[in-house]
């Protein structure tokens, strides 16, 4: 659901918070709501400089609020990142108590009732109770290895932020089984030219190329290596696993292009940390499992 909403200078396009459920991510939105509370600010490398940004976090609702100041705000990015997100564009605005009767209606709900309502959250799921939907601490990458030393036999979940300074691209996609539920690695058969895989030995004509690669971040702090699976590359690299599986093969020079725009990319990253032995080493493996990038 949305509404028009027009100024002397821009037209809104407004849609309430509830639909922001059934809206896909990285859609740009218009907001009306009022503040009803504030987070923590902090600081995030922007641009592709190294240059500090400071995080405002703002809690919104359709209805106002004790804080009592409506808020417009044009260009909102949805994301959903340990729960649902919205982030303004560059391009986008924000105007603080507008002067239009919509923004008016809203205060004046808020004096008459709205001050007594409990809201729902959608900044966070509530459809599991899995530590992944729960509140994450967000470290710098010294942190992260200070966390980590010495860490053995545990899995730990946490968000850090930083830069992509490094794309490990000789070994970008492995060839995947076809069938979804599967996912074991195939080989080519010599004889017939199909794919085998060798975990449920089916035969598929082509592989399905898979993310499968690691790459450094870096921040003010110091500098980590993740592990990139699946559809986060798609996000990092801005193409399907298969479109650069064909450049590595067949356009060097483009396939180059593709890794150096990837590169001095801020995101904010959510991540697991497990530990793993390698010729009798051991070690921690953080890999991916979602990614939010910084505009």
């Amino acid at each position: 659901m949305s509404y028009v909403m027009s100024t002397a200078t821009e037209q809104f396009n407004f849609v309430k918070l509830a639909s922001l459920a059934d809206t896909e991510k990285d859609q740009v939105v218009d907001i009306l709501g009022m503040i009803k509370g504030t987070g923590d600010t902090s600081e995030l490398l922007g641009g592709s400089s190294y240059d500090k940004k400071t995080m405002y976090k703002l809690v919104i609702i359709d209805k106002p609020a004790p804080i009592e100041s409506v808020v417009a705000f044009k260009g909102m990015r949805v994301g959903y990142f340990n729960g649902h997100i919205l982030s303004l564009t560059q391009m986008g605005s924000m105007k603080v108590n507008p002067d239009f009767e919509k923004a008016k209606t809203l205060c004046d709900w808020y004096k008459a009732e709205g001050s007594k309502i409990t809201f729902k959250s959608i900044s966070s799921s509530s459809n599991t109770g899995s530590s992944m939907t729960r509140s994450l601490q967000l470290m710098t990458v010294v942190q992260v290895s200070t966390m980590l030393n010495g860490t053995t036999d545990m899995v730990i979940l946490f968000m850090v932020q930083g830069k992509v300074s490094n794309i490990y691209s000789a070994s970008l996609v492995y060839d995947s089984c076809s069938d979804n539920n599967c996912g074991g690695t195939v080989s080519q058969a010599v004889a017939s030219n199909e794919w085998i895989c060798k975990t449920c030995k089916r035969k598929w004509p082509n592989p399905k190329y898979v993310y499968n690669f690691l790459f450094d971040i870096c921040d003010s702090t110091s500098q980590t290596r993740l592990q990139c699976l699946g559809k986060i590359g798609d996000i990092l690299l801005d193409a399907a696993a298969s479109k650069m599986a064909e450049l590595q093969h067949h356009d060097d020079m483009a396939f180059g292009e593709k890794i150096a725009s990837a590169k001095n990319k801020a995101y904010i990253f959510k991540c697991k940390a497990r530990s793993d032995t390698f010729l009798g080493i051991a070690r921690m493996i953080i890999s991916v499992l979602d990614i939010h990038k910084i505009v």
